[in-house]
């Protein structure tokens, strides 16, 4: 499920009724029961622009909870700020044949300034937690909320969040002033009515009796319907715009950095004489980043334009501390400081939402800024919120995603860069010596790259505890031991770490009479069995990224030798490859494994031998040595 469509969903979630109705639940057509653990009964979103300044919206959501898998459907959640109130909400809880349990208002939401994440915030969340003692039952949230200052955006039609939730009735309606000049985006067949009355243009939308989607793991990540709308001009917090064209939204934005990039004379100075003798501009740029690092921490501050805009670059060097739009505003006036341009860029950080619509710019695709540095056959991306992150290195979450970089001109698209599968390579070598009672002891080497191994890095500046706790995450041994634990780590554009520890086991290999029965791969292989359908109804998007490399020796105790030893294979599939080869040498058994996942969508047609290629890796890894005592 998309991250963003699940908070579209609380962003939605109630408001003043239209008309009176009791809900029960035998008026719920049978064809929606199917797969459902809830059902929205009705889902009636109202948004009336004033001008470009105000906007006031209004939700009904009635959904019935039809057993305890749906329960979390039940709870009302909503974040408001210095742009918007909640200024009014009600609701009631219904048992199964409509009658009335409950009634709430305003006052009984458990609202908190309070944000773990945030240094300083000018949000507001409010929480109803909906509990029933008896399936299934009925909620209905309504409540108004008003825009002022600026509106850049209008609440988008969700109709269905999230797998196994059916929708009944949906009615989604926008009235805006008949000079605001509406955009829109859908990424499925919507039916959209445009019309106009006095003065306004209105978008309605009206859809009934929509069938759950069965869950199903792995599920496309555009699955679910959405239609996203923004005004073409706009105003926020008093600075206004246009967001036709990527260009244009680029625009706006580099007018906010404008001023902001100015540092003191004497901070020009000590930048200037840190790449004194610095061989060119990379390496300026190089010494600069680290200098940042070393100096300065990562605090969320959503403040500023609306969260939008950075705070001085003079300010954040005072403090040495900002949000990824000081920091990174910070590091473009430190560069600017020894005569190396650079961009200021917009973009979404996960693993989802990698791709902005090309011809719909708005502002809840973004949710991120980072820095590109263009010098001379080169361009240096850099995430300046992390002090681990490596000069040069483009982390997973922030790789291969579109990109806007803003600059004079406004705002041009690009695309970070994309590594290869195999540079996410890591490798284990584990020797285990086996005594005859079945204990063990023996050694572990993790190779770690890129993101693994800035993870690793951190481990390294950690308590010996967590250390441990992190080789155990690894080892798959009952009452295990560590002791001599290194971590080294090489900071690059590749970034690697290598984690070495020795370890104890005790009851490792099961002792029958003469013979050992021995785990044939004690490390953690995650969850395998994940396919437990017959069938499969939606295409499958894969999204592991990974090849794993083990060899595994082990030394056997004197007098016995390898009586049983799976067979060698391999496995080449569409999804990746998997293979094993096992050698007995004297009194070693020598186990080498590969798993190579292959990210990316395949049609359901498919399913069956992806379920197979997982049922093998699985059995694969789940048989067991036999040592024979002669």
């Amino acid at each position: 499920m998309s991250k963003r469509i699940f908070i579209y969903f609380f962003y939605l979630l109630g408001c003043i009724p239209l008309f009176s109705q009791n809900y029960p639940v035998s008026d719920i057509p049978e064809v929606l029961e199917g797969d459902a653990v809830a059902v929205v009964r009705n889902y009636s979103t109202g948004i009336s622009q004033s001008d470009k300044n105000n906007m006031v919206y209004t939700v009904n959501r009635v959904v019935t909870i039809l057993n305890e898998q749906g329960d979390g459907y039940a709870h009302f959640y909503i974040t408001t700020d210095k742009f918007t109130d909640l200024t009014k909400f009600s609701g009631v809880i219904r048992d199964a044949s409509g009658k009335e349990i409950k009634k709430f208002k305003k006052g009984d939401l458990v609202s908190s300034s309070l944000d773990f994440e945030s240094f300083t915030t000018g949000s507001y969340n409010h929480l109803y937690e909906c509990i029933s003692r008896s399936y299934p039952f009925t909620v209905e949230y309504n409540y108004e909320v008003k825009t002022k200052n600026g509106v850049r955006g209008y609440p988008p039609y969700v109709p269905i969040w999230r797998s196994r939730v059916a929708v009944e009735k949906a009615n989604y309606k926008l009235e805006v002033p008949s000079d605001i000049k509406v955009r829109h985006h859908s990424n499925y067949a919507a039916n959209i009515e445009e019309s106009t009355a006095t003065g306004k243009k209105i978008y309605k939308i009206t859809e009934e009796n929509i069938p759950a989607i069965k869950y199903e793991i792995w599920e496309p990540q555009d699955l679910y319907p959405i239609v996203n709308f923004a005004p073409a001009d706009f105003c926020y917090d008093s600075q206004c715009g246009n967001m036709e064209t990527w260009k244009e939204y680029g625009l706006w934005v580099n007018k906010l950095l404008e001023g902001r990039d100015i540092l003191p004379a004497e901070v020009v100075a000590t930048l200037q004489s840190l790449v004194g003798e610095a061989k060119n501009e990379r390496e300026k740029v190089k010494i600069l980043y680290e200098y940042l690092q070393q100096h300065t921490r990562y605090v969320s501050i959503p403040l500023g334009i609306g969260g939008y805009q950075p705070e001085t670059a003079a300010n954040v060097y005072k403090t040495k501390f900002g949000d990824c739009k000081g920091l990174t505003n910070l590091m473009k006036a430190m560069l600017k400081a020894v005569d190396i341009k650079s961009n200021y860029c917009v973009i979404s950080m996960g693993d989802e939402d990698k791709r902005f619509f090309e011809n719909f710019p708005s502002f809840r695709q973004a949710n991120h800024v980072i820095l590109l540095v263009p010098i001379k056959n080169d361009s240096i991306w850099l995430e300046c919120t992390s002090a681990m992150q490596p000069f040069g290195f483009v982390h997973s979450e922030i790789a291969d995603h579109d990109v806007l970089v803003v600059s004079d001109e406004g705002g041009k698209l690009c695309r970070t860069p994309a590594y290869e599968r195999d540079a996410y390579m890591s490798r284990i070598n584990l020797t285990i010596n086996v005594d005859e009672e079945g204990n063990a002891s023996g050694n572990i080497t993790l190779e770690k790259t890129m993101d693994k191994a800035v993870e690793a890095s951190r481990v390294k500046e950690q308590d010996r505890e967590t250390q441990i706790k992190y080789l155990r995450s690894e080892l798959k041994m009952p009452k295990v031991q560590f002791a001599d634990i290194d971590i080294t780590y090489r900071a690059s554009e590749l970034p690697s770490g290598i984690v070495k520890g020795s370890f104890e086991a005790t009851n490792f290999a099961n002792k029958t009479g003469n013979r050992l029965f021995v785990q044939g791969y004690p490390l953690n292989k995650g969850d395998l069995k994940i396919f437990a359908s017959s069938d499969r109804t939606l295409d499958i998007e894969i999204p592991l990224q990974y090849v794993l490399c083990d060899t595994i020796t082990y030394i056997l105790p004197e007098g016995f030798v390898a009586e049983s030893l799976p067979k060698d294979l391999k496995t080449e599939t569409q999804f990746g490859t998997f293979s094993r080869s096992i050698v007995s040498d004297n009194n070693q058994v020598i186990s080498e494994q590969r798993i190579d996942i292959k990210p990316g969508v395949y049609k359901k047609e498919a399913y069956n031998e992806l379920k197979d290629f997982f049922g093998q890796i699985d059995k694969a890894l789940s048989s067991r040595l036999i040592f024979r005592k002669n």
